[in-house]
């Protein structure tokens, strides 16, 4: 009975740890947001950010520091906030399938085939985001259908892992002759985007974004008991 409870206990403090944890990360995250909100060319005072942003008879200078956050920073931030956190469940679902914690988009090239579609919109539509980013999704997707035929012919799990570097190597080479061919502004924009930019975020921008991201993780959120089911493995099931 005692080894009972005191699994029981021990369960609870587990719960109380990761609640803790989970309210540190998100007090971490707002004091990201605001002081991101502060930085740039133009210091904002942390201070000053509630006036600034609530206040309606601001004239002059405060004028152009709500205009600043408003229509320049907020969206910025608020797309590397969505971006992050999709991105983390993306990777949470990834490590799930393969029931490997180290497991990431690289392994079976979909970081490659997202760069491809990416910098061939970029190259040869153009760019833009409303190019680039179904560019990208094309790419990821395509090298990901790849990987995974090759791998469930040939030997499983990991020879979806030897399908996936295979795939990186023979994207990569072609995006280094891509990349040989751009101009200095496309070969500047290509790297931009491949280093997460947020420079082209606006309102209108997160109003594309949003929904879809909202779709993908009401989706992904009532798996997570068949992830974890996934994570333990074939023995322990």
């Amino acid at each position: 009975m005692s080894g009972i409870l005191d699994i029981s206990a021990e369960i609870k403090h587990s719960r109380y740890q990761k609640k803790l944890i989970l309210l540190l990360l998100s007090l971490l995250t707002l004091l990201s947001v605001l002081l991101a909100m502060t930085q740039g060319p133009v210091k904002v005072p942390l201070h000053e950010l509630p006036r600034l942003l609530f206040s309606h008879d601001l004239s002059g200078q405060d004028l152009m520091y709500q205009r600043l956050l408003i229509h320049i920073r907020f969206p910025r931030v608020l797309l590397a906030c969505i971006a992050g956190g999709v991105l983390a469940v993306a990777g949470a679902t990834l490590q799930a399938l393969f029931r490997n914690p180290l497991a990431e988009p690289g392994l079976i090239g979909v970081s490659a085939g997202a760069s491809l579609g990416a910098v061939l919109s970029i190259v040869l539509l153009g760019g833009g985001f409303w190019i680039i980013a179904p560019m990208a999704f094309v790419g990821s997707l395509g090298a990901t259908l790849l990987a995974y035929l090759i791998g469930k012919r040939y030997g499983g799990v990991a020879g979806l892992l030897l399908a996936g570097i295979a795939i990186n190597a023979i994207v990569f080479s072609i995006i280094g002759l891509i990349t040989y061919i751009a101009s200095d502004t496309q070969l500047r924009d290509f790297t931009f985007w491949s280093m997460g930019s947020v420079a082209t975020s606006t309102w209108q921008l997160l109003a594309g974004i949003v929904p879809w991201s909202v779709l993908c993780l009401a989706f992904l959120w009532p798996q997570w008991r068949a992830m974890n089911v996934l994570l333990l493995g074939h023995q322990e099931v």
